[in-house]
Formats: C-alpha cells, structure tokens, sequence
C-alpha cells in the first residue's frame, strides 16, 4: 500500500473517533439528532449517491411523484446518518439502556426455534438499524451471531468495527472466507446472521426480482438451510418516532422444498418477497444509495 493512502486512511481513522467521542455522552434523543446532522452532511456532500438513490426511487415507486421520492430519498440519508451515530456509541451503552432502546417482541419465538438444535439462519438487510439488532439480539438472547461481514479497504475503521461488532460476543466473518466458517458453525447448530440485500455476483448467483427489476442475490442462505434443514428467521429493525427500535422476527418456513436448483430459487424468492415488503412499509429506512441493480441477466439467461 502507498504512502499517501496508509496517511488517508489514519486521517479517516482519526476522524471517525471524533466523531464516535461526540457521541458516546450523547442521550437517545439527541445522538437522534446528532445522526440527522450527518446524514443531513452526507447527503449534501454525495451527490453521486444522491442519484444513484433518486434513480433507484423512481423504478421502485414508479406510481409516485418526484416530489414524493425526493422526500423518501433524504429520510434515507438521514436514517443512514442516525445508524451511524448510534454504531459510535453502541459498545459504551449499557445493557439495561441496550433493552430500553431496543425491543425484540419475539424473543421467546426464537429461544424455541434454537432449541430445535438445528441452528439459526438469520437473514436481514440495511434497513433501520441493521447494526444494532445483530449487536442486540445476540447479547439479549445470549445467543452469539456468527455476522458475515464486507471488510473495508481502510484497515484501521474496519478493524474499530469489527471490535463494536464483536463487543458482547458476536464474531464476524469475511464474506469472501465465510463459505467453509459458516458450514462449521452450522453443523455445530450454532447461529449466522447474513445481510441479504447488497449486490451478488452475476456470474455466480441468481437474478431474482425485487421492486420490480432482475437484481443479482445471494444463494448461500437457501443453499445452507435446505442442505443442513437449518431454521431462517427474517428479522427487520424499525426506528420507532421516539428513537427506539422494535425487531419483528418472523420463521420463513421451508419444509415444503428440497435441495436443488428449484427449491434454492424459490428459498430465495421468498427472503426477498419479504425483504420487499417491509421497505415498502417504511422506504426511508431503507439504504437506497447504493447499486442494488447494477448487474443486467445476459439475454439468454432465464432467472427463473
């Protein structure tokens, strides 16, 4: 690595514990606000991102004006920038406040699915607080997450993020590394937790459809669980108007499919029908801003 870009990234490094150290001492309400304030930076600043997410609108909600995307678009940045603060505290916040701030109403459901002893597939996506809700539920249920993770180029920031994530006991894997990690944890009827909503890889993965357009996705998680007959549960965190969070988790059933090619499509169908629908209910918490759709199905490939 160059000179200059080991200087860049400690510079990144070094701004990002300022920003965590305003934070850290903040109350709920204000980190709230404290988040807006950099979503509110961040969309101003990013203006590639500001189109990429408009464009992404348009198709997704083509019954809607531009006016209406416009407003969706920027309570996207904002929720955005409100993750962010609350990710530079999350590890200083103590576990009464953790389940003052964060309630998952089917806790129970999932204490009984994991005595099944056949393990946990969780699957969300960057939708509320997706940080807060892996940190949480591992930590309220005592049942370690075994988190798939994007590492970052900087090293530095990627490796402060891996220390919040792993804080009160999650571990992380390398998405390019995960395949054989993810096997073992499986077979030991441990718990994963996959985010199922970036950009897959084109020639190696399915186009499925979501908001109305071929998008590339993830078979992993259909393949482990039809292969090991493991559990999925789709959990989505939605911030609440007073800055609280409530994850509804729900088992995606199926004992109706086998392990093939037809049955680890329509596994996978059904993840994102349900991802799909709890955007639609609250889309400004989704991530619109990056490049859900930017890989198109060669002509002759048939995604279904």
């Amino acid at each position: 690595m160059k000179f200059a870009k080991k200087i860049e990234f400690q510079i990144e490094y070094f701004f990002l514990l300022i920003l965590s150290g305003i934070s850290i001492p903040l109350t709920r309400k204000m980190r709230t606000l404290y988040g807006k304030i950099i979503g509110c930076i961040m969309f101003f600043f990013s203006p590639r991102r500001r189109k990429i997410a408009l464009e992404n609108l348009k198709h997704a909600f083509p019954e809607k004006s531009t006016r209406e995307l416009k407003k969706i678009r920027y309570g996207s940045f904002l929720s955005y920038g409100i993750t962010f603060a609350e990710l530079f505290a999350l590890k200083y916040i103590p576990k009464n406040q953790i389940e003052k701030y964060q309630t998952f109403p089917e806790i129970n459901e999932i204490m009984e699915i994991f005595k099944r002893d056949k393990g946990i597939i969780f699957l969300s996506g960057h939708y509320g607080n997706w940080e807060m809700m892996a940190y949480a539920v591992g930590y309220i249920s005592e049942l370690p997450l075994t988190i798939v993770v994007k590492p970052l180029r900087n090293k530095p920031v990627n490796d402060w993020l891996d220390r919040i994530r792993t804080y009160r006991g999650n571990m992380t894997v390398p998405m390019k590394k995960s395949a054989f990690e993810l096997v073992k944890r499986l077979k030991r009827k441990e718990t994963i937790a996959l985010l199922v909503d970036q950009a897959a890889q084109e020639n190696k993965d399915m186009f499925v459809d979501f908001f109305g357009r071929l998008a590339t996705t993830y078979e992993a998680p259909a393949q482990l669980a039809l292969k090991f007959d493991v559990p999925i549960i789709m959990g989505f965190n939605t911030r609440q108007p007073d800055g609280t969070y409530v994850c509804h988790t729900q088992e995606l059933d199926h004992s109706d499919l086998s392990i093939n090619e037809e049955g680890v499509k329509e596994l996978t169908r059904r993840h994102v029908k349900i991802l799909e629908d709890h955007i639609r209910k609250n889309p400004e918490q989704w991530s619109w801003s990056h490049r859900r759709w930017k890989h198109k199905p060669k002509i002759n490939q048939n995604p279904d």
